[in-house]
């Protein structure tokens, strides 16, 4: 028989989850209830199918037993989702310099349902058609903003931070989410986000928001927080102006007017 050297290494991703986990253990209202949701956070690691909940169940082997307390824990407000998500912005902060900018970046999606009495759900644009013969899909909307981790090697990773429902005013009412648009919702969110960091101490870290030019709207850029920038995709022939001078009349908005966005394209230094 060969000689064998047994070298016992203990799982470092299993453990740092666990702990994470158990930091967010405050947030929820009975002890049941935050072992549930741990064995649920770790379904998500080992289910190789589809991770909904009845997927998630079968990974746990835990299909025979009533399922009802595990839908509870989506259906009413058992634990404190701000808090639990706070708790995972803290994390990320440790992760990024104060002299360097937080960067997150935030989209709305639609999640496609059947019923047309679900709470939430109403008629919007189907996504799988084409775009010159677009089809109608029953589905609820929310707004999912991430953070972007910094760059290594020429790639960043969006990590989830928030998702709240952006309900349209057409949909079906539900009972603590009232409608809103896609672009205030994207707003609660990032004011939720400059507000936690300087809660931490970070006043003068600067916060960057990344958005597609459906935020490109006037009610959004006047909202923006102190010591936050938004970035957003703009249409290319929009009519842009300098700031006013210091000579100019105190009733003056605008300065001279500037190069519209498809002009910058064309230099070789690009936009500063």
């Amino acid at each position: 028989m060969k000689d064998t050297k047994e070298v016992k290494e203990s799982p470092v991703l299993v453990g740092e989850v666990i702990g994470l986990v158990k930091k967010c253990e405050g947030s929820y209202k009975q002890k049941r209830v935050f072992n549930r949701v741990m064995g649920l956070v770790m379904a998500e690691l080992f289910a190789f199918g589809r991770h909904t909940l009845t997927q998630l169940l079968l990974t746990l082997g835990l299909t025979d037993e009533a399922w009802s307390g595990w839908y509870r824990i989506f259906s009413y407000g058992r634990y404190e989702e701000a808090a639990t998500s706070r708790n995972m912005l803290e994390e990320m902060l440790q992760e990024v310099e104060e002299g360097e900018p937080f960067v997150v970046g935030g989209d709305g999606f639609h999640v496609a349902r059947c019923s047309e009495k679900m709470p939430g759900t109403g008629w919007m644009r189907e996504l799988a058609t084409a775009k010159w013969r677009p089809g109608l899909q029953r589905g609820q909307r929310y707004v999912e903003t991430s953070w972007l981790t910094p760059m290594k090697n020429g790639f960043s990773r969006a990590i989830p931070l928030r998702c709240l429902p952006a309900f349209t005013e057409k949909s079906v009412p539900c009972e603590g989410a009232a409608p809103c648009t896609e672009v205030a919702t994207g707003l609660v969110i990032l004011q939720w986000v400059r507000r936690s960091m300087d809660a931490v101490g970070r006043q003068g870290q600067w916060l960057v928001g990344l958005y597609d030019g459906s935020y490109d709207t006037l009610a959004f850029w006047p909202s923006l927080p102190t010591h936050t920038v938004a970035l957003v995709r703009t249409a290319r022939n929009r009519c842009l102006y300098h700031l006013p001078g210091k000579d100019a009349h105190g009733n003056c908005k605008y300065g001279e007017k500037a190069k519209p966005p498809y002009a910058w394209l064309k230099m070789r230094k690009g936009f500063q």
